[in-house]
């Protein structure tokens, strides 16, 4: 069973590591299909999104980044310079992911 959380003690005793697998940037809408191909062949995938920080009460920027990380590779796809693209919303539509 996992912990739900741990000690500061714990967090600094934990040796400090880094991701050794490829990573892929995507910076045109073209080499996002090729992308899914890859992504949709996995049974596991994860996600994450990063947008611009906003410092004024009412702004809100849009998300600028989306990553999607499965077994060997992560793909950062830059949503600011590709959109979103019907790959990307086929991604997030389907019931088997």
């Amino acid at each position: 069973m996992f912990k739900k959380s741990i000690t500061k003690e714990e967090l600094d005793e934990t040796p400090a590591g880094h991701y050794e697998g490829k990573i892929v940037v995507i910076e045109h809408r073209n080499s996002i299909a090729e992308a899914m191909k890859t992504i949709r062949q996995c049974p596991i995938c994860g996600f994450d999104t990063e947008s611009l920080p906003s410092f004024k009460k009412g702004e809100s920027h849009g998300v600028a980044l989306l990553q999607i990380a499965v077994e060997n590779v992560v793909f950062l796809i830059r949503l600011n310079k590709t959109g979103i693209t019907s790959d990307i919303v086929r991604f997030f539509q389907d019931p088997e992911i």
